[in-house]
């Protein structure tokens, strides 16, 4: 089992983890604003085509411009979804914590995506975290590269989604007192 840290252990605390957790979501408003400006300029565009080809296809180009916007509106309401969670500030009762054992390490069935690995783009092969009553986490490298089966983690959830892990904090490293963080 991989000791990070044999001196001491460091304190976790509801106040580090929802910093940790909107350290993550950094970029994420970038993204969704940048995706709905996309879809609206593709679809404004697709319209602007499908006028002029309306002149020779008549209602069918319409039809294809209908399907387009249609599609245009599940985008903007996933990436308005994505802006929401990234705006609705959490507070320390919106988590869980548990600590539990690392049950498997598992490639996942989507096996590769890209990531940046030492300053460079690449494609890495994609895990699975397993833990006994959680749906399947997919770890960072560095998280995978320190884990083995049977390791503990505190795994972290939110409480709306008490099954999906969001983050994980290896227990070897951290303490949890609950009763002390309130």
């Amino acid at each position: 089992m991989y000791r990070y840290n044999e001196g001491g252990k460091h304190r976790l605390t509801r106040e580090m983890i929802l910093r940790d957790l909107k350290e993550g979501d950094k970029g994420t408003s970038a993204l969704a604003v940048g995706l709905i400006i996309a879809v609206l300029a593709i679809s404004l565009l697709t319209t602007a085509i499908m006028a002029l080809v309306s002149l020779s296809a008549g209602m069918g180009a319409w039809i294809v411009c209908g399907i387009v916007w249609v599609c245009a509106a599940v985008v903007i309401g996933y990436a308005v979804a994505i802006l929401i969670r990234a705006r609705k500030p959490l507070t320390p009762t919106d988590i869980r914590v548990v600590k539990c054992r690392l049950t498997a390490i598992e490639q996942d069935r989507y096996p590769y995506s890209r990531e940046r690995v030492s300053g460079e783009i690449r494609t890495v092969p994609r895990y699975l975290f397993t833990f006994e009553g959680f749906e399947s986490y997919h770890p960072s490298q560095t998280e995978l590269g320190l884990a083995e089966v049977g390791d503990e983690y505190f795994v972290v959830t939110l409480a709306a989604t008490p099954t999906r892990p969001v983050r994980l904090y290896r227990a070897d490293t951290y303490t949890w007192n609950e009763s002390a963080d309130h």
